[in-house]
C-alpha cells in the first residue's frame, strides 16, 4: 500500500471546499425558507399598527370637528357682540338626531366605523405607494 502525500492533501482540500459549499447552501436555504414568515409577521405587525393609529386619528378628527364647531359658534357670538347685536342663544336640541328610540346611536356608530375604515384604507394605500 502506497500513500501519496500530494493525493492526501488534494483529498483534504476537496473535502474542505465541499464542506464550505454545503454549509453556505444550508445558510442560504434557511434564509430563503424563513423570509416569508418574517415578512408575514412584519406585515401583521404593521397592519395592527395601522389599525390602531387610524382609530386614534379618526377620534382626533371627530374631536377636531367638534372643537372647530365650538370655535365657529364662539366667533359668531363675539362678532355679534362687537356689532352691538344681542347674541341669540344657541339652540339646544331636545334629542340627538342620530339617536334611535332606545337612546343608542347605531347610525353614528356605523358612520364612525365607515370613516375609520376609509382612513385605514387611505393609510394602507399611502404605505403601499411609499414602498
Amino acid at each position: 500500500m502506497n500513500i501519496s502525500l500530494p493525493k492526501v492533501v488534494e483529498n483534504c482540500l476537496t473535502l474542505v471546499v465541499t464542506s464550505v459549499f454545503i454549509g453556505a447552501c444550508t445558510v442560504v436555504w434557511q434564509g430563503a425558507t424563513t423570509v416569508g414568515d418574517k415578512v408575514s409577521a412584519t406585515e401583521k405587525s404593521l397592519q395592527g399598527l395601522i389599525d390602531n393609529l387610524s382609530t386614534k386619528l379618526a377620534s382626533y378628527e371627530i374631536q377636531l370637528v367638534a372643537q372647530s364647531n365650538q370655535l365657529a359658534s364662539i366667533s359668531a357670538q363675539l362678532k355679534s357682540r362687537e356689532m352691538g347685536v344681542a347674541p341669540e342663544p344657541l339652540p339646544r336640541p331636545t334629542a340627538d338626531p342620530m339617536q334611535d328610540e332606545e337612546g343608542s346611536t347605531p347610525r353614528r356608530d356605523q358612520q364612525r366605523a365607515f370613516e375609520q375604515q376609509m382612513l385605514k384604507d387611505d393609510i394602507y394605500k399611502s404605505l403601499k405607494k411609499s414602498k
